[in-house]
């Protein structure tokens, strides 16, 4: 039987690219919906910090404590350009208007500049133990 971890997203496209990662571990990626975890306004304001592992972390807390314990990777990602001294990073946002708005001003504001970019992503786990060995505790 295969080691089963929830995801902590509700992005489709991250539930594709993660489970075919997992699954090359023999592991098992569990959604949240399949979970039966319901959308909240309160997942809105999980990426509130100033780096994506900590917004990543975040959500890996949250929702660990919501399915009662499951170990659980979070993830959050952004773009960030070398040109404009690593921004928008972590502000950068997962809604695809303003994605395509903030990649197209990045573009703007490189000009002729070399146009280098990356893209981050931190994907730390959570589970009981490293929960309290390394984290506070969810607010």
């Amino acid at each position: 039987m295969a080691r089963r971890f929830l995801l902590a997203t509700r992005s489709e496209g991250k539930l594709r690219e993660l489970r075919e990662i997992f699954s090359e571990f023999g592991l098992e990626a569990v959604d949240l919906t399949t979970l039966g975890i319901p959308e909240t306004a309160r997942e809105n304001n999980l990426e509130e910090f100033e780096t994506f592992e900590e917004n990543a972390l975040a959500k890996a807390r949250y929702f660990f404590d919501l399915s009662g314990g499951m170990p659980t990777f979070g993830d959050d990602s952004g773009m960030c350009v070398d040109a404009l001294n690593g921004e928008p990073g972590v502000y950068s946002s997962s809604d695809k208007s303003s994605t395509r708005r903030t990649t197209r001003s990045c573009l703007l504001a490189c000009g002729r500049q070399e146009r280098s970019r990356g893209h981050a992503s931190p994907m730390p786990d959570v589970t009981s133990r490293s929960l309290r060995s390394r984290m506070p505790s969810a607010k």
